[in-house]
């Protein structure tokens, strides 16, 4: 069953880097959600790319990352922090 309210999809927000995990804000069912990159996912879409490259690389990805987040979400694979949603994504998600 698709969770997703239909008049309001993920929208991706800005690109957020990080030390640990690089991240997207977005918005989900009207709800603030994270989308964050693991190392395996950032080196997919960036390889080793440095700091402002990186930034540049994976917004260059934007749909890709949106459709692994949407896809996860419809799977019901995020943590429900409460106010906030998170779904990780892997390099293995982005297939």
């Amino acid at each position: 069953m698709d969770r997703r309210s239909r008049d309001e999809p993920l929208e991706l927000g800005a690109y957020e880097g990080g030390i640990v995990r690089s991240k997207f804000t977005a918005t989900i069912d009207g709800r603030t959600a994270v989308i964050c990159l693991d190392g395996s996912a950032v080196f997919r879409l960036a390889e080793d790319a440095d700091e402002d490259a990186k930034a540049h690389l994976l917004n260059l990805h934007r749909a890709r990352i949106r459709e692994a987040a949407e896809r996860l979400f419809r799977r019901g694979i995020y943590q429900d922090l409460g106010s906030t949603l998170e779904i990780v994504i892997t390099a293995e998600d982005l297939d």
